[in-house]
């Protein structure tokens, strides 16, 4: 069975955590980051991941019009979805029912986040200003929800 992880970061900890989750995954998987390679073939897939940043209370444009564009093969496989934000653990919940099409959400075999970090050498200036500002939060930090990971991949090991 092929597996994917389908992802998009802004400043590279969706990425990490795409990475993180391959590392536990028994038979592999491909890594495709939606930014270098955003026609993707689902029909080689029989589980498929999307993971997105979410920012502003969205998930990044790119995700949002892949999901739209591929909504109707991503609800006949074995979808599963991770978003990556500094949301606590029960806003971040309560984010991922926002951020993904409802239909979808119900159809996908696992749903989940897995934290988030600001990394103030990849923001911009206005980014840093706005984190700051509203955030307060003034040097990087990192939150990877680990145990969520974990839950993740072994549910995708479960299926292959």
């Amino acid at each position: 069975m092929k597996n994917v992880i389908i992802y998009s970061s802004k400043h590279g900890f969706t990425e990490k955590c795409a990475e993180m989750l391959k590392e536990g995954l028994r038979d592999g998987s491909n890594l495709i980051n939606l930014k270098d390679n955003p026609i993707i073939d689902l029909n080689d897939y029989q589980v498929i991941i999307l993971g997105s940043s979410v920012y502003a209370g969205n998930i990044q444009k790119d995700m949002k019009e892949f999901i739209n564009n591929n909504l109707k093969v991503l609800l006949e496989k074995n979808t599963g979805l991770f978003t990556c934000n500094m949301h606590k653990r029960e806003e971040a919940e309560d984010q991922l029912k926002k951020v993904f099409p409802l239909e979808l959400i119900e159809r996908s075999f696992v749903v989940t986040f897995f934290g988030g970090g600001f990394d103030f050498s990849k923001m911009n200036f206005i980014e840093k200003q706005i984190v700051k500002k509203i955030v307060k939060v003034t040097e990087n930090v990192e939150n990877i929800e680990q145990e969520n990971i974990k839950m993740m991949q072994e549910k995708i090991n479960a299926l292959v």
